[in-house]
């Protein structure tokens, strides 16, 4: 489901109703994740990341120990369900590279087999807590996002983001590490995420930046998913030497690439990228724009 936010309405109700539905729908997957576990848990997984950057993007309205809060809550659930999506992630990635390389019948079931030490499938005691610990953070969310006041904060969180994801891609280029490009992943899919929602604020330039964001995100999500392959394969001997070069030479061409298309995307100033949002920000909240008329949220 895209969220979006509605022109000429007040802040506080839009990110009450964004995250309403956010947190409602991932609820909903837990309802039904035994029906198809795995496409469940994903989509949680990314909703999930999408609140943690909506909750960025709002963060400069907010109570430090508001957004504390309820960013570790996020976090930690996202957490809880990592290990059974990156085991299926690695499984699948090793398919893919095998036909492309030359390595034995041997090799090929020991790199295998070192990947069967991960389970597929999330603990159902595990499904039934992070079901309690949402439903609580979805009761909470009137509360704390009746403190947002103005407008001006969507340009603040979103501009900060972006600082974030363009310092992150620097440390990564100088550094050279696969963990480096992985943060860099979490800043850009963070910015991918509230540009997004923001598409109705501006939707030329956010709508052409957003297929260049996503292309970045799945770039960096390949060369990480090879990066955590390789490492996994050597802790579990389960990489020859000839799937090790083969993973290490595909993951660095990836990282190149990368960097090649956000050096593009992460040009401007991030000064410069606020200022432009702000104007746009006032035609599209109008009279809301400044803070909250004393009314309800629009059906």
């Amino acid at each position: 489901m895209a969220h979006r936010l509605r022109e000429h309405e007040p802040l506080a109700f839009e990110i009450q109703r964004v995250f309403s539905e956010l947190l409602g729908g991932t609820l909903e997957h837990f309802a039904q994740v035994a029906e198809d576990t795995e496409r469940r848990i994903h989509e949680s997984r990314k909703n999930l990341k999408r609140a943690r950057a909506f909750l960025a993007l709002v963060a400069p309205g907010l109570p430090k120990a508001t957004v504390r809060r309820e960013e570790r809550t996020y976090r930690d659930v996202a957490r809880r369900l990592s290990g059974a999506r990156d085991a299926v992630v690695l499984r699948r990635a090793l398919e893919a590279e095998h036909e492309s390389i030359a390595i034995t019948s041997a090799q090929l079931e020991a790199a295998r087999a070192a990947l069967q030490q991960d389970g597929a499938h999330p603990d159902p005691a595990v499904l039934d807590e992070v079901r309690i610990v949402l439903a609580q953070a979805l009761e909470r969310v009137p509360e704390w996002t009746s403190e947002l006041r103005s407008w001006k904060t969507v340009a603040a969180g979103f501009a900060k983001t972006y600082r974030r994801a363009r310092r992150q891609m620097i440390r990564a280029a100088d550094s050279g590490d696969g963990e480096e490009f992985h943060e860099w992943r979490k800043h850009v899919k963070w910015h991918l995420y509230q540009s997004a929602l923001l598409r109705s604020v501006w939707p030329k330039k956010l709508g052409a930046r957003d297929k260049r964001l996503d292309a970045l995100a799945e770039t960096l999500g390949r060369a990480h998913d090879l990066f955590e392959l390789a490492r996994v394969l050597r802790e579990g001997e389960g990489a020859s030497p000839e799937l090790d070069a083969h993973l290490r030479r595909r993951y660095a061409a990836l990282e190149a690439e990368a960097l090649e298309l956000g050096g593009k995307l992460f040009e401007p100033p991030p000064a410069k990228l606020r200022k432009r949002l702000k104007v746009r920000l006032v035609e599209f909240a109008g009279a809301a724009y400044a803070g909250i008329p004393a009314r309800e949220p629009s059906a």
